[in-house]
């Protein structure tokens, strides 16, 4: 038995950014309702009008494109038969706990975003997978990319293993 994903550690920086682009419309939006309330239409509808086009424009250019990864992959995750190496450093099975191995996408499985109001067809990066354990009292969270189909089929297995082992 032997897995081996590339570890996945999100950039804040990326996240809070998109973050604050979503906040801005939403925001804007209701600035619009306000200005449309307060009888001030056409300056209410422009406003209402540009945002709902920005996030449709948006979401067309992403149109089923592969995801970008918001971060870095600083090391390997490698389970064997004798525990779960991170990068240089092994951790035992006999004296970790799992406590969540999951499983959810691949590098390049459709799936569906969203950007703002606009929902659209997109491409994974296949860095929503994790793994949560602890090790002498530290918790451990993990996020890790699989590559293709038959990575996440090898990495099922390995969690049926893993579950069974604890």
């Amino acid at each position: 038995m032997r897995f081996e994903a590339s570890v996945y550690r999100e950039s804040h920086r990326r996240k809070v950014i998109e973050e604050r682009n979503n906040l801005i419309g939403y925001i804007l939006i209701g600035v619009s309702i306000l200005l449309i309330l307060i009888d001030f239409h056409i300056l209410g509808f422009s406003i209402g009008v540009s945002v709902f086009a920005y996030y449709f424009i948006w979401a067309f250019i992403r149109w089923n494109k592969p995801e970008p990864a918001r971060g870095s992959f600083p090391f390997k995750m490698i389970i064997t038969e004798n525990g779960i190496q991170l990068g240089q450093k092994l951790y035992p099975f006999s004296e970790i706990s799992v406590l969540k191995f999951s499983i959810t996408d691949y590098k390049r499985q459709l799936r569906n975003e969203l950007i703002g109001f606009a929902k659209y067809p997109t491409k994974s990066n296949g860095t929503r997978n994790q793994l949560h354990f602890t090790y002498q009292n530290s918790l451990y969270k993990i996020r890790f990319r699989l590559d293709h189909k038959k990575h996440f089929c090898e990495a099922q297995n390995i969690r049926a293993v893993i579950t069974d082992y604890f």
